[in-house]
């Protein structure tokens, strides 16, 4: 009888353990499957970024983007999804919303911040200026892309514009208003950083 006992408790131990090896493998595989994602996802913006690259910079005076934006976070979605109700699509929204909230913040920050030609500057409450990155510029038109130039999480940003004074950096949502209005005329406020 004892011997049926620890027997029995030794096939526990030994299912325990069985199961926990299954439980690590799994967790292993979903870990090497995500940086493989993750890796993939890196060298596809690598190579959008090499493509934009090998055109020709966006001269300054041709470049919509320059000026003094509101950072307005991700910009939800005006059509729900087909089939969805108004309330399960405004929830997709705020969970959308959440997922490349912190995207946006990491690309253009909070309040207003100021395209200049060499790149970005955040402008705080009280005015003053702190640098948030180097940028080139490429595009033109209804489209700019915004190239940084080492210490950021994100390899390009594609801004569309709705008019001169609304724009949206594509896929990730991020919306932007110019500050004030004015059209390009905020395009032509002075490059101060330096």
């Amino acid at each position: 009888r004892q011997e049926a006992e620890q027997q029995r408790a030794q096939q526990q131990r030994d299912q325990q353990r069985q199961s926990q090896q299954q439980a690590d493998q799994q967790y292993n595989d979903i870990l090497r499957q995500q940086q493989a994602r993750a890796a993939g996802d890196a060298a596809q913006g690598e190579a959008v970024r090499r493509t934009w690259q090998q055109r020709p910079p966006l001269a300054a005076e041709k470049n919509p983007l320059l000026g003094r934006w509101q950072s307005l976070g991700t910009v939800q979605r005006k059509n729900g999804a087909p089939g969805l109700s108004p309330e399960m699509a405004q929830l997709a929204n705020a969970l959308i919303g959440g997922l490349t909230g912190g995207l946006c913040d990491s690309m253009l920050g909070r309040g207003t911040i100021e395209f200049r030609p060499a790149g970005l500057v955040a402008i705080g409450g009280d005015g003053r200026e702190q640098p948030m990155y180097s940028a080139e510029y490429r595009g033109g038109g209804s489209r700019v892309v915004v190239l940084p130039q080492g210490g950021t999480t994100f390899t390009h940003m594609i801004i569309d514009f709705d008019g001169a004074d609304r724009a949206t950096v594509a896929v990730v949502g991020c919306g932007l208003a110019r500050a004030g209005g004015g059209g390009t005329a905020a395009a032509a406020l002075p490059n101060t950083s330096r």
